[in-house]
């Protein structure tokens, strides 16, 4: 059994390896990582959904994550994360 989120107030500028490192690095593996595209100006639309391996995964993202702050590495950009149960 796996659970997901939807993450808003992500950065329209942050790239998909960058949300990832930081969820696995914070909570675990994940199954599946969505980071849509707006299609003409081919940035992130600014939220993702995030497939978690298992449940309590999704329980601890939501309790570590929701509504900090942080500095992806790679990129020097700040993701700001707001979680929401799927």
């Amino acid at each position: 059994m796996s659970a997901a989120h939807f993450i808003d107030s992500i950065v329209r500028s942050v790239k998909i390896y960058g949300l990832k490192a930081i969820l696995v690095i914070v909570v675990g593996p994940l199954t599946e990582v969505t980071l849509p595209v707006d299609s003409l100006t081919k940035k992130v639309k600014g939220f993702a959904f995030i497939t978690y391996m298992m449940p309590e995964h999704a329980v601890k993202a939501y309790s570590t994550l929701d509504g900090k702050v942080y500095q992806v590495a790679t990129t020097g950009h700040c993701v700001g994360l707001t979680l929401c149960h799927c």
